[in-house]
């Protein structure tokens, strides 16, 4: 019976690629050693841009917080506008109606609503 050569065909699984990362056979010494320049700017470069990503989202949390805020202030606005002017009219109605005796005065009682039922 004929033997093989001795060599196993071996599939790529994770546990070996694992085994030789840590064994340094992927990336080695020197391999840091010749490029560590490289790899500080890299590194650098990758920080400076989490961090500005990070600092442009809570800007942008700013911003949205800060535009509720404002259409907050703006209904207040109107609506404190529109109750001064409803209670500006009023008043000076009356005096007009004074002034010129007209004899109309307020209701006290409420207008009635007629239903047309056919």
């Amino acid at each position: 019976m004929a033997k093989g050569n001795g060599t196993k065909k071996e599939g790529f699984s994770i546990m070996g690629i694992i085994n030789q990362i840590l064994s340094g056979k992927v990336i080695s010494y020197k391999f840091f050693k010749r490029n560590w320049g490289y790899i500080v700017i890299l590194l650098t470069i990758l920080i400076v841009y989490i961090s500005s990503r990070y600092r442009v989202q809570t800007q942008l949390a700013t911003i949205i917080s800060l535009r509720d805020d404002l259409n907050n202030a703006k209904t207040e606005k109107v609506k404190a506008s529109a109750e001064y002017n409803s209670n500006i009219r009023e008043p000076q109605m009356r005096e007009r109606i004074d002034a010129m005796n007209l004899g109309l005065t307020m209701p006290e009682k409420p207008p009635y609503v007629l239903n047309d039922n056919k």
